[in-house]
């Protein structure tokens, strides 16, 4: 998952969306789909599709991704600040500013 990010930051976003996904799927038939782990995964293939202009398919995986580590670790621990700023980010490059100012 390193790698990917690495991939993704050094600018070969389409590399790190193939691997993530594949990764995805190994992670979906050990973990099942409501696993943290998974969840982070999601997270990271919606930062990727972001850098790739894919602003409504990242929406979809940030959503999903926020909702399991939400109830992972509960509305208000410090690490899903990350996650709800990429997700205003998301809203705002999506045109929802309003619903972008509420996340933050």
């Amino acid at each position: 998952v390193l790698l990917c990010e690495w991939l993704r930051v050094g600018g070969d976003a389409k590399q790190s969306y193939k691997l993530l996904m594949k990764i995805l799927t190994v992670q979906q038939t050990e973990y099942g789909e409501d696993h943290h782990m998974v969840a982070k995964t999601k997270y990271k293939i919606a930062k990727t599709l972001m850098s790739l202009g894919s602003y409504k398919e990242a929406f979809d995986y940030i959503d999903k991704a926020l909702t399991v580590l939400t109830a992972f670790y509960g509305k208000d621990h410090i690490a899903l600040d990350d996650i709800k700023i990429s997700k205003s980010h998301l809203l705002y490059d999506l045109g929802q500013e309003k619903n972008a100012l509420i996340l933050i």
